[in-house]
């Protein structure tokens, strides 16, 4: 939907009697206050925002567009100095800040902004740059109010936060792991889901979306059969037979008439890597290894079809086998990935996992940390809260 509302369930609070109840009490506040989610995330956000308000001026002062460096380097700096004395990473006794100051502001703005501290100011800084304080404020309201959609979250559960880009396992109301994940490009977003992790799957084969194969397989195909050989694919017809791909006239195959199904043999260059994390949802989507590796380094990981490409899976692995107190699982996992032998390890308790979207949370110095809206999902949600 246009404000990417979260898969929940229905709110089973009586409204009207819990309205009829604190009239009688004549304790309203207190009352709606309770009804309030309890989570510390929310709880977290809501503190933020409340000295957020009592500490800046909210203002809608519209700010220059800074350039990136590469565009301007010498307005690029001298625009994003004034916006981070804005914002209050620059103190207003410091008359000029010297580079050094100015670095330290910037890659202090730019933790707070999930970015990487690198005192560059490439797109996303110079975008992150251009918000003012009011805006900012409708930002933590929204999701505030996702949160608000949220239903009570159990004592152990995988969290995978788009706009971070980033999983984290939580136990008991902490962060125990965080890991890098590379989430879908804007167009093809990863959607919001609730599920549980059911198994792990070493050396997984790659059953290729039609999507996938039909749109972007079939042109190197045609223009080299030797592609799927080379790569590890078989070909499948429509019935699910196994079949040579050199016996097919690709020239003859258009997207339309695409009628094959490709799989792609479990190995280290996988689509799905080593490591394969299965939960059951109506989107096809899931956790898995990558191949490649490189774009775990970028700040913004917008690139995959919609799954969840997951950085240092190993270890992702071995803590939820600890977690699911299966200590031959252990031995099991670390056998499987030494002999490059393909198999299921079944979770005895599936694992919730959980992936939203949150343009805005606290660290856990309760410090706001805003993200790039990357699917621009806030603005639909904002003009909803605030449209009077």
């Amino acid at each position: 939907s246009t404000v990417y509302m979260y898969p929940h369930t229905k709110n089973d609070v009586a409204l009207a009697d819990t309205l009829l109840y604190a009239l009688a009490q004549n304790n309203i506040g207190q009352v709606m206050l309770g009804m309030q989610p309890k989570m510390w995330a929310y709880r977290n956000l809501q503190s933020a925002m409340e000295q957020y308000i009592d500490s800046v001026e909210i203002d809608k002062k519209q700010l220059p567009v800074v350039p990136t460096y590469k565009e301007d380097s010498l307005l690029s700096y001298e625009l994003a100095s004034s916006a981070l004395r804005y914002f209050g990473f620059i103190h207003d006794t410091i008359s000029t800040p010297d580079s050094a100051q100015l670095m330290s502001a910037l890659r202090k703005f730019q933790v707070r902004h999930g970015l990487n501290p690198d005192g560059k100011i490439g797109r996303h800084t110079a975008r992150a740059l251009k918000k003012n304080k009011h805006e900012r404020f409708l930002q933590i309201a929204a999701n505030l109010e996702r949160l608000r959609w949220e239903s009570n979250l159990p004592k152990n559960y995988a969290y995978v936060n788009i706009p971070s880009f980033e999983l984290n396992i939580v136990d008991n109301d902490s962060v125990a792991k965080k890991h890098r994940v590379i989430t879908g490009h804007p167009s093809t977003p990863t959607p919001l889901l609730t599920s549980a992790i059911e198994y792990i799957e070493t050396y997984p084969r790659w059953h290729v979306p039609n999507s996938i194969s039909a749109n972007e397989m079939l042109p190197k195909v045609k223009s080299d059969v030797s592609y799927l050989k080379r790569n590890g694919y078989a070909v499948f017809d429509k019935n699910r037979q196994l079949i040579d791909a050199d016996s097919v006239d690709w020239n003859k195959v258009s997207k339309q008439n695409f009628n094959f199904f490709f799989q792609q043999s479990g190995g280290y260059s996988n689509s799905l890597g080593i490591l394969y994390f299965h939960f059951s949802n109506p989107h096809a989507v899931y956790v898995h290894d990558t191949p490649n590796k490189s774009a775990f380094g970028y700040d913004v990981r917008a690139y995959s079809h919609g799954c969840m490409r997951l950085h240092k899976p190993k270890e992702f692995a071995q803590y939820l086998i600890e977690l699911d107190e299966n200590k031959a699982a252990k031995d099991t996992l670390n056998s499987l990935l030494h002999s490059r032998i393909s198999k299921r390890i079944m979770m005895e308790t599936p694992l919730p996992i959980y992936v939203r979207y949150i343009t805005c949370q606290t660290d856990s110095a309760s410090n706001l940390i805003f993200y790039i809206d990357i699917y621009n999902k806030d603005e639909g949600l904002i003009k909803m809260l605030f449209k009077n």
